[in-house]
């Protein structure tokens, strides 16, 4: 055999199983939306702060190279009037001593003697480093043999006679060390020349180091260096301007400690701003999302676990970005879509299609419930089987669609007749049940009542309809829910046994075990007469060709009891000997012989009593010999 395709109930399982496995990812390796976004826009953000942090520190270098080298400059610009101060000294001093005005009087020999010790006693007092008188055209004496060959000092001699007064200058030595002089004509003595020099040592540097708080070196020949860092310190070379033709720089220390610490707590301050951008951009955006698309998709998981619970009644707010107000919509709608067709589900499953009322199901299940209710001392209520008379010969006359019509207008009639908290079903073909809360016997006898006058009023073609009903109570009668219902189902078929179109209560005496054992007696004494179970066949035409195709097997008795065909069926089955009669029934119709070739034989049985073979030897063996 061939592989049988799978069934609806697979599918649907497959399909279930989908959905779980869509609705269980794998937890471990996924992430949220929230991380999802704020990971890489807080990457990319702090990845911006470090790249503005690096142009930063660098626009801070720039600014600190700036600064200092204009520190450097101002240091320079300090420097050259300081050399211009001493310049104005030195001539001043120079003039002084070449005029006498210091309180000299020799003349002569001893006068010359006494310039020179005067000019050296006051280089001595204020630390010169050069002091000498020099003749016209002869070369300088200093007592300093490499000073003997300064081109400086003879040119500045000589200009100082040319000018007949003082003349000053700035150089450098032999040994390559910056000197400020200056010469002066000594007065009466046209011929002669003081000449005094001061050198630009590290005291006379340390006049302009103080204001600034620098460090000044001058070095003979080369161009200006680059600047140079030392450990948080700072060299700016300059070029230095002397009287001169040889060249000299500037070398200007300066520490950047204070400069950097600037920088650093302007770059800690930029960092702070930067990572408190960041901090306020990703607090924002997280804001952003969680009102916007988190807390939505929360509520959706929520009503999600709503709906997987059973609960359809679930209307989410349409909030956050418009794809989720899309999405929450569209969930919404899908809601109230399944659970419209739910509760249309429940109707059908509940309801019995044709008339609306109880389904077999739903009122047995109600019949348990007040049972079980009663038989615990909780309440007390009565049950009404109610089973229209004649409803077959109904349906043979009129046909099914009357038969249908009558059974929606007494559903019609049992839903007025009844309290709102009263449940009416449909049990059987055109059997009734109607479960009275809190009522008695009594109470339940007269509702049937009302309900079969209602009913009487029904007429289809002429054709009244009337009924026959049964009246059971809990816990007064039973209070198992099988055995009440066995009871007014006894009490219904003593109704129509009676002569139909009334309501019997049940009672013990009539109903009880004796009347049940009479019945059995009865339909015993039929079953072994076998010849009075007659069947009567009525032909199934085929329109089309006009020619009989089977027969439909009636079964009729022949007793003088005036009993109905199908009220016998219902006497043996309540009395337990349905499925007897049923056997024998059908073996009569399959017994005869006659019938002609190729026609077939249906035969109506009662699906509460078939197959016989669960009744007994007695009737499997009636059916093997049919």
């Amino acid at each position: 055999m061939g592989e049988m395709p799978p069934s609806a109930f697979e599918r649907a399982g497959a399909r279930a199983r989908g959905v779980e496995s869509l609705e269980e990812p794998d937890r471990g390796t996924s992430a949220s939306v929230g991380t999802r976004t704020l990971v890489p826009f807080g990457i990319c953000l702090l990845a911006i702060v470090v790249v503005v942090g690096l142009g930063a520190t660098l626009l801070a270098r720039e600014s600190v190279d700036r600064e200092l080298e204009a520190r450097a400059s101002t240091a320079a610009r300090l420097l050259d009037t300081s050399i211009a101060r001493s310049r104005a000294r030195l001539a001043a001093d120079a003039e002084d001593l070449a005029r006498g005005s210091r309180g000299r009087a020799e003349t002569g020999t001893n006068a010359r003697e006494a310039l020179e010790l005067e000019v050296v006693d006051f280089a001595i007092e204020h630390r010169l480093a050069h002091a000498s008188v020099a003749e016209r055209g002869l070369a300088v004496v200093d007592g300093r043999p490499h000073w003997r060959a300064l081109p400086l000092a003879r040119q500045l001699v000589r200009r100082a006679s040319a000018a007949g007064g003082t003349a000053t200058a700035t150089g450098l030595s032999g040994r390559g060390e910056p000197l400020v002089l200056a010469a002066a004509e000594v007065k009466g003595q046209p011929e002669r020349r003081v000449l005094l020099g001061r050198a630009m040592d590290r005291r006379f540097l340390a006049e302009a180091e103080a204001p600034l708080g620098v460090l000044m070196q001058i070095e003979a020949g080369g161009p200006a260096e680059r600047p140079r860092w030392g450990e948080r310190l700072r060299t700016v070379s300059l070029p230095l301007r002397l009287t001169d033709p040889r060249t000299a720089r500037l070398d200007v220390t300066l520490s950047s400690q204070p400069l950097h610490q600037a920088v650093r707590g302007a770059g800690l301050v930029a960092a702070g701003c930067g990572l408190l951008v960041v901090v306020v951009l990703l607090g924002f955006l997280g804001a952003l999302l969680r009102r916007s698309v988190l807390r939505p998709l929360g509520a959706l998981r929520g009503a999600i676990e709503r709906t997987e619970a059973g609960d359809y009644d679930v209307h989410l707010p349409l909030v956050g970005a418009a794809e989720v107000r899309t999405v929450s919509d569209a969930f919404n709608r899908m809601c109230r879509m399944v659970d419209q067709q739910r509760s249309g589900l429940e109707v059908l499953a509940t309801t019995d299609s044709l008339t609306g009322l109880a389904n077999h199901r739903t009122f047995h299940d109600a019949l348990t419930s007040a049972s079980a209710s009663a038989a615990r001392g909780e309440a007390s209520f009565a049950l009404i089987c109610l089973d229209l008379d004649r409803f077959k010969q109904l349906n043979d006359s009129c046909g099914h669609p009357r038969g249908d019509e009558v059974l929606r207008a007494v559903a019609s009639r049992l839903r007025q007749v009844p309290r709102g908290s009263d449940l009416a079903g449909r049990i059987g073909g055109e059997e009734f049940g109607i479960l009275l809360a809190g009522a008695d016997a009594q109470a339940g006898f007269e509702v049937a009542e009302r309900v079969r006058e209602a009913i009487k009023t029904i007429e289809v073609d002429g054709f009244r309809v009337d009924s026959s009903a049964g009246v059971a109570a809990s816990p007064d009668d039973a209070t198992d829910a099988g055995r009440l219902m066995d009871l007014a189902d006894a009490a219904l078929y003593q109704a129509k046994l009676a002569g139909r179109g009334r309501t019997c209560r049940f009672d013990p005496r009539i109903s009880g075990p004796g009347a049940v054992e009479e019945r059995r007696a009865l339909v015993g004494e039929l079953l072994s007469h076998p010849e009075s179970v007659l069947s009567l066949f009525q032909p199934i035409v085929e329109l089309e060709r006009g020619s009989v195709v089977g027969y439909e097997a009636l079964t009729r008795f022949a007793s003088d009891r005036g009993t109905a065909p199908s009220d016998w069926f219902d006497l043996a089955r309540n009395c337990g000997l349905g499925p007897e009669l049923q056997a024998l029934a059908v073996a009569r119709a399959l017994a005869v012989s006659d019938r002609p070739t190729g026609a077939w034989v249906s035969v109506n049985v009662d699906p509460r009593c078939w197959p016989p073979s669960r009744s007994g030897p007695r009737c499997r063996t009636t059916c093997a010999a049919s």
